[in-house]
């Protein structure tokens, strides 16, 4: 369930347009919090690092295993575990959120009258501004 309400606030562009972007910023930042707690611990990967066979790493922004399996890894933290897997799928499902967003945005006369009228009464300054209603 929560995989497809997430899936449909990029991929239905008259609820990607519909959703303030200040809510869903928020939403992001508070994972980042929450989840930075528990990966402090956790080494980034480097060209030169010398991998640890089976170590949990940050890398590009994602969680890696070296040559292990990121499904399988989890840190364990005051909230209970976080799987690696769960944490690139939600931040990829962010990072989807505004890539749709912005290209919706850019294509905004070509799309359904819905998702035009959505994006219209989006009270996002981001939005207005795009529409050309609030000066930069």
């Amino acid at each position: 369930v929560a995989k497809g309400i997430m899936a449909s606030l990029w991929a239905d562009p008259a609820v990607n347009l519909r959703q303030d972007a200040r809510l869903v910023a928020e939403q992001y930042r508070v994972f980042r919090e929450q989840t930075n707690e528990v990966l402090g611990g956790v080494p980034v990967w480097t060209d030169e690092t010398r991998g640890v066979v089976g170590r949990l790493y940050r890398r590009a922004g994602y969680l890696y295993v070296h040559q292990g399996s990121v499904e399988l890894a989890r840190r364990n933290g005051v909230r209970g575990a976080l799987s690696a897997s769960a944490y690139n799928y939600v931040k990829r499902c962010f990072a989807m959120f505004f890539c749709a967003r912005r290209s919706y945005a850019r294509a905004i006369s070509s799309l359904p009258s819905a998702a035009r009228a959505a994006f219209s009464s989006n009270p996002d300054p981001c939005a207005q501004r795009q529409l050309g209603r609030v000066a930069v």
